[in-house]
């Protein structure tokens, strides 16, 4: 679960030995897994169920439990399952490798934090960048920014959650509401950096910044 793929971007410098990177972006996480399962009525039920849930059109959550920590990837199956019969008795075993477009793992459970006033500083000790989703409540227009990069929300009558990691704007029906938000909105920018970062908000008033830890995968 800690394998990473990416795209790396070099230069060869002439008449020089070695190269120097231009760029790197991590892409998608395929998680192999492996499971087994008792089918002692020998029926089909189970195996017809198990293929209704694992359907590669389907996005869905992995959840990981471990003895130190909960971890959760969102995700969807690359394959459908082929079942092999174990050597015990009415036990099949299948395979089933996930693709997570998000290639990190979610750490614990979401981090609610509500503004105190018009500029608040937030101190992470993660090291990767932290996206974040912000609900605001029905109102007027609202300026917000993380470290000088930033959008204006349009007065809306309804509350909306700004998602920087999906770079949606939606209301609490799940309804992209994305003409609300200015066409000049830096959402691939608006995340919390290792260490102090400044938040302003005007107004602030019931405005909720809701966040994960994020991992690579140490499990």
């Amino acid at each position: 679960m800690t394998g990473l793929s990416g795209i790396h971007s070099v230069q060869n410098l002439a008449f020089s030995d070695g190269q120097v990177t231009v760029s790197h972006q991590l892409g998608a996480k395929t998680i192999p897994c492996s499971f087994a399962f008792k089918n002692t009525k020998n029926d089909g039920y189970t195996k017809n169920l198990l293929e209704n849930i694992f359907i590669p059109k389907d996005n869905g959550t992995l959840t990981v439990i471990t003895k130190d920590n909960t971890y959760s990837i969102d995700c969807y199956p690359q394959n459908v399952p082929v079942f092999k019969r174990d050597e015990v008795k009415f036990v099949y075993r299948f395979d089933v490798d996930f693709v997570a477009d998000f290639p990190y793992w979610q750490k614990g459970a979401e981090i609610p934090l509500t503004l105190s006033n018009a500029e608040t500083l937030v101190y992470s000790n993660n090291n990767i960048d932290l996206p974040m989703r912000i609900v605001f409540p029905s109102g007027p227009a609202t300026l917000f920014n993380v470290n000088g990069k930033g959008f204006i929300l349009k007065k809306h009558t309804m509350p909306l959650t700004v998602d920087t990691q999906t770079f949606t704007v939606k209301d609490t029906q799940g309804k992209n509401q994305t003409q609300y938000i200015d066409a000049t909105a830096e959402l691939d920018e608006i995340f919390f950096h290792f260490g102090e970062n400044k938040i302003i908000c005007s107004p602030f008033t019931d405005v909720k910044i809701l966040y994960y830890q994020l991992s690579c995968g140490e499990m």
